[in-house]
């Protein structure tokens, strides 16, 4: 573990369309990619999408950073289901996919990466809520291992009624609003402007 880390990112955002959610990722990829932080996205095949487009309007070659290791696009869906034992995320599993997966990033580098992950959601929506929240515990910890500093996207209908669970707001160090301001349906936790 690298001592000069001094603090974690896991955050989350609540989105409530596609656009605000590929823009947000954007921008946190792309700030990465500036600083050569080469970035991981989990996701469903329409938001992998909405990200790419995201990234080209800012100028980037969604291309030329795959070719060069600097984006690795996985589904979220296969990634998920290549980390269940028993309907839940296994830590020697999650440990293992994800540490072939940061090699394969920036081929030598061996700073920083930032990552975006939907299989949290995918499993809330599933009504997994306890996986959902272990595999947010997986990730926390790896946050806390790794030069890693992760978004979860988690889609706001799935809160309509009762808000986010406390919970879930828990295992995330930052809660990411457009507007820099704690998300109203996590008033409690930080956020990240």
């Amino acid at each position: 573990m690298d001592e000069t880390r001094v603090e974690r990112f896991h955050g989350v955002r609540f989105y409530d369309s596609t656009e605000a959610m590929a823009g947000i990722v954007a921008a946190f990829l792309g700030a990465g990619f500036i600083t050569h932080e080469p970035a991981l996205v989990i996701a469903t095949p329409s938001h992998r999408l909405a990200i790419a487009h995201a990234l080209t309007a800012c100028s980037f070659s969604v291309d030329l950073l795959q070719q060069s290791g600097n984006l690795l696009l996985l589904d979220a869906s296969e990634t998920l289901s290549t980390l269940l034992v028993h309907d839940a995320p296994d830590p020697v599993r999650f440990e293992s996919a994800f540490s072939r997966r940061f090699a394969r990033l920036g081929r030598a580098h061996h700073g920083p990466v930032r990552a975006y992950d939907e299989m949290g959601d995918m499993l809330w929506k599933g009504g997994a809520m306890e996986a959902a929240i272990r595999l947010e515990c997986l990730w926390d910890r790896w946050t806390l291992t790794h030069l890693c500093s992760l978004i979860c996207g988690h889609g706001v209908p799935n809160f309509h009624h009762h808000g986010a669970p406390p919970v879930l707001c828990e295992q995330h160090s930052h809660v990411i609003a457009e507007n820099g301001l704690p998300h109203p349906l996590c008033r409690a936790a930080p956020s990240f402007g």
